[in-house]
């Protein structure tokens, strides 16, 4: 399955909007490989985050993830029916720079990427354009 999302719908991206504290509740602090999903609606050069969707992590191990399908394509079948763009969020457990698996990733995966950084709380915005990465701002709507 590949997530496909017309290159000219995020190019332009300079900003992912998300509430800071709904973020934090759906990501457990005694999980290293968070999978959650999440629509967003392009303002401008924006993407708001509207809501969150936690998938199971399908792997076996707990340093990588493979989210269950049936949550992907339910995330998808959504973003159809809402005209939204589908975000991939998952953790690291110190960095929320991006692996070389997560690279890899991002080419088929072509959407914007939140990295979480479960125990240093912080949360990274990626964007993979012709094979380099480029980080994305991010602007919380709650308080820190």
């Amino acid at each position: 399955m590949i997530l496909v999302v017309n290159p000219e719908i995020i190019e332009d991206v300079e900003k992912v909007v998300i509430n800071h504290d709904k973020l934090w509740k759906i990501v457990p602090s005694d999980v290293e490989e968070v999978v959650v999903l999440a629509l967003a609606k392009k303002s401008g050069r924006k993407l708001e985050v509207l809501k969150f969707i936690s998938c199971k992590n399908l792997s076996s191990d707990p340093s990588m993830f493979i989210a269950d399908p049936s949550c992907v394509i339910h995330v998808l079948t959504l973003c159809k029916t809402m005209n939204c763009v589908p975000m991939i969020i998952h953790s690291h457990r110190v960095s929320c720079m991006p692996s070389e698996m997560d690279r890899e990733s991002m080419k088929l995966w072509n959407t914007v990427w939140l990295i979480i950084s479960t125990s240093r709380r912080v949360v990274c915005a990626w964007l993979i354009e012709q094979d380099a990465i480029r980080r994305i701002e991010i602007e919380y709507t709650d308080s820190q």
